[in-house]
């Protein structure tokens, strides 16, 4: 035994207990032995001490065994002790209502001591297991409430991060609203004023309002552009599917690029399969940002004179464009975090573009990939389902 137990022992019969006594001496050490002759006795040092086994007889004067531990048991005093009961009968009606009192074994008198020492033994064992796992029990249900205290107090940060997330929208919302209008404002203002001056007499004041329009417009441009990039980033990305004449969405992606390129003078070399499906599913306006926004990296940076490829190829039920340039390339170490929104204080010289793209291929269940090498240019890859089955559309 690991620990030392305390049993009561309940009998009328003083010979019978000194007979205990002589029986357990042996395992003083181990066992604290507490000696009741009745059972008021009994229920009264249970009542202030602490046991780990009752040992009582069956049929004693006054209060017998079974009287004792049921008064034990209607005071909460034997709800995790086991009881055996000393008695020299046990029919079944003694049986039965020694069961309903919690008696786990009956020992016959005259006891044999080696046999009850081991029953006794047992009982210990027993008991020291149900305690251990007792333990064990509560301190899983320590734990677990913990971990649902835990969950409580994630959950009402989040709540709160939701909350504060959407103000933040709606400021925002607020903000471009009142950007927006205030360009409008503006356009209409110059339009008004245009049309005050005299095309032969005011024709210098003309063209001031005409840049002046011009500039509402690129205000305009660049409204829709962050409104884009609002809703890319906000976590809540809504793709709005519809059918786009596959070489018509491509001659639109390279007519898009074409007055950027030709500033730097960089031919774009385009190219595409013969066969090729005539329509592909997709949020036409997206796609078009997100492969836009590699071609305006390719033409970044490259150097002026140079060219950049841009291919359209099908297999399998899958879109794939490649986009080559011939430019600086990226080091090693910045291939790994290229598709990460970057949120330290610098930024990588991808800027935001190449995470936004990343958001809106994976959005319509596609895949992105790089390959470079600093010096020798970069070709991206981009890879869509066409019949939009993957969101169900």
């Amino acid at each position: 035994m690991e620990k030392n137990f305390r049993i009561l022992f309940v009998d009328d019969e003083v010979p019978v207990l000194n007979g205990i006594r002589r029986i357990f001496q042996a395992r003083r050490s181990d066992w604290e032995l507490v000696f009741a002759s009745s059972g008021k006795e009994g229920i009264q040092k249970a009542s202030i001490m602490e046991f780990d086994l009752i040992v009582t007889d069956g049929k004693m004067p006054g209060m017998s065994g079974s009287e004792m531990l049921k008064e034990m048991k209607s005071k909460g005093i034997t709800k995790d002790i086991p009881t055996i009961m000393l008695t020299g009968y046990v029919d079944d009606d003694m049986r039965k209502e020694a069961l309903e009192c919690g008696i786990i074994e009956f020992v016959n008198k005259p006891v044999i001591p080696e046999e009850f020492v081991l029953r006794i033994e047992n009982v210990l064992n027993f008991k020291m297991m149900h305690d251990e796992l007792k333990s064990s029990t509560e301190e899983l249900t320590s734990a677990n409430n913990e971990l649902n205290r835990l969950y409580e107090v994630i959950k009402d940060q989040k709540a709160e991060l939701e909350e504060l997330n959407d103000i933040k929208n709606q400021f925002i919302e607020i903000a471009m609203n009142d950007f927006r209008n205030s360009t409008q404002k503006i356009a209409d203002l110059t339009t008004e004023l245009s049309e005050m001056f005299d095309p032969g007499t005011d024709s210098e004041k003309l063209a001031v309002t005409e840049k002046i329009f011009g500039k509402a417009e690129e205000l305009a441009k660049i409204y829709a552009k962050i409104m884009n990039v609002a809703d890319i980033t906000s976590g809540n990305l809504k793709l709005k599917y519809s059918k786009v004449r596959t070489l018509e969405f491509f001659n639109e992606l390279i007519s898009r690029n074409t007055a950027s390129a030709e500033k730097k003078q960089i031919r774009i070399e385009a190219y595409h399969d013969n066969i090729l499906p005539v329509e592909v599913m997709m949020d036409t306006n997206k796609i078009l940002i997100a492969l836009s926004r590699m071609i305006e990296n390719a033409i970044k940076y490259s150097e002026n004179s140079t060219s950049i490829e841009i291919g359209m190829k099908y297999e399998n039920g899958i879109i794939k464009f490649l986009i080559k340039d011939h430019g600086i390339g990226i080091i090693e170490e910045d291939l790994k975090d290229i598709f990460k929104f970057n949120t330290g204080e610098e930024e990588n010289r991808q800027g935001i573009s190449l995470p936004i793209a990343k958001k809106i291929i994976e959005a319509h269940k596609g895949d992105i990939s790089v390959e470079s090498k600093f010096g020798g240019g970069s070709t991206f890859s981009v890879s869509i389902p066409v019949d939009g089955n993957a969101q169900g559309v």
